[in-house]
């Protein structure tokens, strides 16, 4: 059976502790544990002894390594560091001292939602057997996450600790025979919890280890399972008869990975190796790999886009035209996936030969800096008045079907920011004919006009176009299946789109007001976009805002129930990235 440390299920733990090593460790060749634990000496992350701190570390470092509770602590987090794939040993024979990862770099420099959101890759990237865990415990076969939510979802939408542990944590899944087994071995204890608790009673001896040894190796993957929001808890389970233990549900979004991650040739170690004569596929897989799982994350990767086609037709009779699933710096040593990274000509900016993995990372234009407190940003807050200011409330026609199903979510969960998590998360799958419409309403329900262009007409440059008298906005929207986060060429469009909109009707526009881009998440990285932003304003002359979709629902929430509308004028002016925070 698979065993996970828990050091912390909480993910915002897990990046703070890790920007916090990056900040101090960022220009070391390497570091190891002690370093790790001096890192956090002047930072409330870790307690000890019922104290943060220097005071922590004092009491802690009085006792014996192994009973050091902030080093055993960060050895933990080390370890799911590791299994992220953002730290690797710097020796090859040695577990310690560690270095970033050319991932893990962009761990570090990327905004802690960026950082989240490598976390969901990594999860879908991990595999066992890898390089790294050769001396473990364990021996099974498996793509761990992918498999817990396809069980899940094979169930019936449910599944409990116990069932986890006999189940996916013990499964091989690259037999299919072997995982339709485990799933009837499961079935067939449903719903007599007598035979489910006498078969993990069985389970716990055959391992050797104290029941509740076994159920908390099940706490890490379900705590982070549940923060990307992938399974839920659900407290009152009727999968058994007359037992009382939770259950663990998958969600709408755990369900939209799953179906995404079906769709991608899964490349895992013992694949890897069958090229072990051929060099180059090796390289490419690990190019693309990478490639791959930044991209899914969010970050901008355009300047790797000659190299891809390269490996992509290197690799042709293996991928069959669709994107790899395979993490290399989860799944092999570091040394073997930079020498890979580093021994391409500088076609593009992603590869530079001879290079260290530093020099790489700062060549590379989509890494980019951590956003800064300078970045523009606009607070919600400011975009609203009360009806009793200024002009009559604008309703779209077409927007009561949406307000009512806004109204259910908003009965149906507990807080206005769970209402817009559920929504947010029901459209991930959207494709234009529905993003499109959606966004328009939005806009209508916040009190402005705004009307979708008709698909196939070429002679209308911009997706949506805001208007109010002798103004007119123009609006590029990216649905989430066109690209979850918004990106540059998104920012460029809305560019293209003031300009073509200025030459063809000059007189109904004010070359001032904005132009806007909404999109499903918000960029990324968000220093580049307002760097573009900026440039665009001091070149050209031209305001670009950005909106994502939780920031129109925001408002459009905020629109029903307090009676509020956007103001007119303040949004003619928007410039730079909504902030969704309603917040003075």
């Amino acid at each position: 059976m698979l065993r996970f440390r828990n050091p912390s299920s909480d993910l915002t733990t897990q990046i703070t502790v890790f920007r916090a090593l990056y900040e101090a460790f960022k220009q070391r060749e390497h570091f190891d544990l002690d370093d790790m634990k001096s890192a956090v000496e002047n930072n409330p992350l870790m307690s000890s002894y019922g104290y943060t701190g220097i005071k922590a570390v004092t009491l802690s470092s009085q006792k014996p390594s192994s009973l050091d509770s902030i080093r055993q602590n960060m050895k933990m987090l080390a370890e799911i560091y590791r299994m992220y794939g953002w730290i690797t040993p710097a020796l090859e024979d040695k577990s310690y001292p560690v270095r970033f990862t050319f991932v893990g770099k962009h761990a570090g420099d990327t905004s802690p939602e960026g950082a989240k959101m490598l976390i969901a890759q990594a999860l879908l990237g991990f595999v066992n057997p890898a390089e790294a865990t050769q001396g473990v415990k364990y021996d099974e076969r498996v793509r761990f996450f992918v498999t817990a939510l396809r069980t899940i979802k094979d169930l019936g939408g449910e599944i409990n600790k116990k069932e986890l542990c006999m189940g996916p944590m013990s499964v091989n899944d690259n037999s299919e025979a072997g995982y339709q087994e485990m799933l009837a071995k499961l079935r067939s204890m449903r719903p007599d919890s007598s035979r489910l608790n006498a078969s993990f009673t069985e389970f716990c001896k055959a391992l050797g280890m104290k029941e509740n040894s076994v159920t908390n190796t099940t706490r890490f993957p379900i705590g982070a399972m549940k923060s990307l929001g992938w399974i839920s808890t659900k407290h009152k389970s009727d999968i058994y008869a007359g037992s009382r233990q939770s259950s663990y549900a998958i969600t709408s979004t755990g369900e939209n990975v799953l179906a995404q991650v079906s769709n991608l040739v899964d490349i895992r170690l013992d694949h890897f190796n069958r090229y072990e004569d051929q060099a180059e596929k090796q390289d490419a897989l690990c190019r693309l790999g990478v490639h791959s799982l930044l991209k899914r994350a969010g970050f901008l990767v355009e300047n790797w886009e000659s190299q891809v086609l390269e490996d992509e037709a290197q690799l042709a009779s293996i991928l069959r035209g669709r994107e790899v699933l395979f993490s290399p710096y989860q799944t092999l040593r570091g040394d073997k996936v930079d020498a890979a990274l580093l021994t391409k000509e500088p076609t593009s900016q992603g590869f530079v030969k001879d290079a260290t993995v530093t020099e790489v990372a700062q060549s590379s234009a989509y890494l980019l800096e951590r956003p800064r407190d300078n970045i523009i940003t606009v607070p919600l807050s400011r975009l609203l008045i009360h009806n009793d200011q200024g002009s009559p409330y604008v309703k779209s026609q077409d927007s009561m079907p949406l307000k009512a199903e806004m109204a259910q979510y908003y009965r149906n969960n507990v807080s206005l920011d769970d209402a817009i998590d559920a929504f947010f998360d029901s459209r991930l799958r959207d494709k234009q004919r529905e993003f499109y419409p959606l966004i328009s309403e939005l806009f209508g329900i916040a009190g402005i006009q705004c009307e979708i262009s008709r698909q196939g007409d070429n002679s209308v440059r911009w997706d949506a176009l805001i208007t109010a008298g002798n103004r007119s906005v123009p609006v590029e929207i990216k649905s989430p299946t066109e690209e979850v986060f918004l990106s540059l060429k998104a920012v460029r469009q809305a560019l293209e789109n003031k300009v073509v909109l200025t030459s063809r009707y000059e007189n109904k526009i004010q070359f001032e007001d904005t132009s806007l881009v909404v999109g499903y998440h918000l960029p990324n990285e968000r220093s580049a976009v307002k760097r573009l932003i900026e440039n665009f304003k001091h070149t050209y002359g031209v305001r670009i805002g950005v909106f994502g979709l939780k920031d129109l629902l925001r408002l459009a929430y905020q629109a029903m129930i307090d009676n509020a509308k956007i103001d007119l004028d303040i949004l003619m002016s928007f410039e730079g990235i909504a902030d969704e925070s309603f917040s003075a």
